[in-house]
Order: C-alpha cells, then structure tokens, then sequence
C-alpha cells in the first residue's frame, strides 16, 4: 500500500508540475490505467 501512496503521489505530483489546470483524482487514475495496460501489451509483445 505504501508503494501505491508512493506512486500516487509521484503521478501527482509530475502530472500537475506547473499545469495550469490540474489533473483531477479520477484523470489520474485513469492515466496510470492506461499506463499499466501499455506496459502489459509491451512485455507481452516482447515474450512473444
């Protein structure tokens, strides 16, 4: 869980760095989603 705070907050954080209109809680989730399925697809192409 502290691992997930850890990267919640570092997603945050790079995300909203002097963006003049923040990323809302649910955008952010939203863009680590769409980041883990990009990984997922990646390392699958890469074992086959």
């Amino acid at each position: 869980m502290d691992q997930k705070s850890e990267l919640w907050n570092t997603a945050k954080h790079i995300l909203n760095h002097q963006n003049e209109h923040p990323y809302t809680d649910n955008e952010i989730k939203e863009i680590i989603r769409l980041l883990e399925d990009i990984s997922n697809v990646v390392c699958h192409n890469l074992t086959h």
